[in-house]
């Protein structure tokens, strides 16, 4: 005699206070089957549609499916599982079948419309094939995926570690050891285009990542979060440099500067900007320098707004990046909860570089007397050009 267990829609199982929880269920359903029903067979079923591609019940559990003897497991589409959509079936219907150029798929009439009202959503619950991140704030993932252009260059760098003497107590000195980066090759400069970069600080526990973006002549008209028509220029992620804390190895913020100054000039950066968290030194490096820079408030409305920002560039094809950056990585992770920014363990230091320098290079936060400096500058000038022609 089988006993059975039921568990339908199990990866939308949460707590009260929004935690998953289907896992616990699982395990005290499966412990008490075991208990009350040793010696005999007993039977667990899982029902659902998986919310996201890692870290969700279901899916884990059909992959455990794959190499555990006593586990079954089976995924499919509503059309692969549903007799009415099977020609040897007597129960078949002659469906049409509709292309849904969005996500490159066919799929039966009655569903179409659910697919071209929210592709993502529809191929997550029809087709069992959910986005990377449940309630993502990319809510079409695939045109992260569509921004990656493989054939643009790629910068080249080593990551080291640099000892240096540090004042201590009763006017002894230690040593202590910082993370350092050196770039080795950069993706050359392109003519006529205007050069920004970010800088995203973190010494201890959070990466420094740094952008360096463009925009080129390429521009598209399209609607905004607020209705409202603008006009977007295409911007090319350069590169993005990141120095990672070890422990007991904090980032060398002196090595960050000069890497930084040294973009600046080589690219001839027409704009400098850095989160307001510990940048007063840095900045007034670049303006010693005679290289326009200075920081951005970093608000959760500040941030969503560069993100929807950055979202508009992807969604419109006015956004490409280089492949294999670990920004790819962060993206598709991020979620929009209670109106911010927010992230799993993968983090966000990277993806916030690329938003905030994509922000500055599309012209927005600039107040008029900014845009007016810029423009009298031209597009491709900064204060600092006269040194364009150091290389590495």
């Amino acid at each position: 005699m089988a006993r059975r267990t039921r568990s339908d829609e199990a990866s939308a199982f949460k707590t009260l206070g929004g935690a998953d929880n289907a896992e616990a269920c699982y395990s005290t359903l499966r412990s008490s089957a075991n208990s009350r029903f040793p010696g005999m067979h007993w039977v667990g079923v899982i029902i659902s549609f998986p919310r996201r591609q890692v870290g969700d019940f279901t899916l884990n559990k059909y992959q455990q499916a794959l190499t555990t003897e006593r586990m079954y497991g089976d995924r499919g589409a509503t059309w692969d599982i549903n007799p009415q959509f099977d020609p040897t079936h007597p129960l078949f219907r002659d469906f049409k079948w509709v292309t849904i150029e969005e996500i490159s798929a066919r799929v039966p009439e009655p569903f179409a419309q659910d697919f071209h009202t929210d592709a993502t959503e529809a191929k997550t619950k029809y087709m069992c094939d959910p986005p990377p991140q449940e309630s993502g704030f990319f809510e079409l993932p695939h045109k992260l995926q569509e921004a990656v252009n493989a054939d643009l260059p790629r910068a080249v760098t080593t990551t080291g570690v640099r000892e240096l003497e540090v004042p201590g107590q009763d006017g002894q000195t230690l040593q202590r050891r910082f993370v350092t980066l050196e770039v080795e090759q950069l993706p050359p400069r392109q003519p006529d285009c205007a050069y920004f970069m970010h800088g995203d600080p973190g010494v201890v526990n959070d990466a420094f990542a740094v952008c360096v973006c463009h925009v080129t002549a390429e521009t598209a008209q399209a609607v905004d979060g607020d209705g409202t028509v603008r006009e977007l220029k295409k911007v090319v992620v350069d590169c993005v440099l990141t120095w990672e804390p070890r422990a007991n190895t904090p980032v060398a913020v002196l090595n960050v500067a000069e890497v930084m100054l040294r973009l600046a000039r080589y690219y001839g950066i027409r704009r400098v900007t850095f989160d307001k968290w510990n940048s007063a030194n840095v900045i007034g490096m670049f303006l010693e320098a005679g290289i326009m820079a200075d920081d951005l408030s970093f608000s959760g409305a500040q941030q969503l707004a560069m993100y929807r920002n950055l979202k508009l560039l992807i969604y419109n094809g006015m956004f490409e990046m280089p492949p294999d950056e670990k920004v790819v990585q962060e993206l598709p992770y991020l979620k929009l909860v209670n109106g911010r920014i927010t992230h799993d363990v993968r983090g966000k230091d990277r993806a916030d570089a690329v938003a905030a320098a994509s922000w500055v290079a599309s012209g927005q936060g600039m107040s008029a007397l900014r845009k007016l400096v810029a423009e009298t500058l031209g597009e491709g000038g900064h204060a600092g050009s006269a040194t364009i022609g150091f290389t590495f």
